[in-house]
């Protein structure tokens, strides 16, 4: 992640991996909380989460 960070904030809208970066943290917690930013991208991350 530490890769595209500069490329984000260069691009200064909300990518990809504003959704990845909290599921592909490395800590394998046993339950998470986590959001989304815009309602249309609910599903997408659902499906993402029980895969």
């Amino acid at each position: 992640m530490r890769i595209v960070t500069p490329v984000r904030r260069k691009l200064r809208v909300k990518t990809i991996f504003n959704i990845l970066g909290p599921l592909i943290n490395p800590a394998w917690v046993p339950f998470a909380v986590v959001g989304v930013y815009k309602q249309d991208i609910v599903s997408f991350l659902t499906t993402l989460c029980f895969r």
